[in-house]
């Protein structure tokens, strides 16, 4: 009888001190209680501590829809008016495969991105945008096809530099084979009381862009 209580002792003993479930972050203690993660590591997320300053973000500033420069290597008219313009998105629409339950998504392997647009103040002698108009004219025939420039000579480049809090460039976005697609048309109204600064806008498809951190 003294024999069977040592030994129901001596396992529960080894119960206690034995960890529970190896990688979850649950432990079981010496006296049969469960702890949490291991030192400061913090539960349910590998890698993560509980010093929450040591997780703090190195910049709080955020960014300000005017924190850019935009530069049109063919268009410097179009670049100096510069009002607006966006940073595209990028979308993979995946292929479902299917089966008989939920269809798998795989990865398309091309990405697809939004367009390129940009706004732009029109100034007195149409320069900016016949810039426009030009480019796009030179890629498509009306009359006869002489019109029709050397393809090579139908894109451009264009880089989209977002600032910082202190107006200096951060990051760098290189759009590479720029194609022009529309250009919006100029509304003359002489009923207008208070007239504003023409606003006429572009987009553009590419090929693809890249983005640099710089230093």
């Amino acid at each position: 009888m003294a024999e069977n209580r040592t030994n129901s002792r001596s396992s529960r003993t080894t119960w206690r001190t034995h960890p529970a479930i190896i990688g979850s972050g649950v432990y079981l203690t010496g006296t049969g209680g469960i702890s949490g993660p291991a030192e400061d590591q913090l539960f349910g997320y590998d890698g993560l501590t509980q010093d929450y300053s040591a997780r703090n973000v190195d910049n709080l500033n955020p960014l300000l829809p005017t924190y850019f420069q935009f530069s049109l290597k063919r268009c410097p008219a179009v670049t100096y008016f510069c009002q607006s313009v966006n940073l595209p998105g990028i979308n993979a629409t995946p292929i479902p495969q299917p089966t008989r339950f939920v269809g798998i998504p795989h990865s398309p392997g091309i990405p697809e991105f939004d367009d390129l647009n940009i706004n732009f103040v029109v100034d007195e002698n149409l320069s900016n945008w016949l810039e426009i108009y030009n480019w796009i004219r030179s890629t498509v025939t009306t009359k006869d096809h002489t019109e029709y420039e050397n393809a090579k000579e139908h894109y451009s480049d264009a880089t989209l530099s977002i600032l910082n809090s202190a107006m200096l460039p951060k990051i760098r976005i290189s759009f590479n084979n720029l194609l022009p697609t529309s250009l919006s048309a100029l509304e003359f109204d002489s009923t207008t009381t208070s007239p504003d600064a023409l606003i006429a806008s572009a987009t553009f498809r590419y090929t693809t862009y890249e983005i640099t951190k710089l230093s």
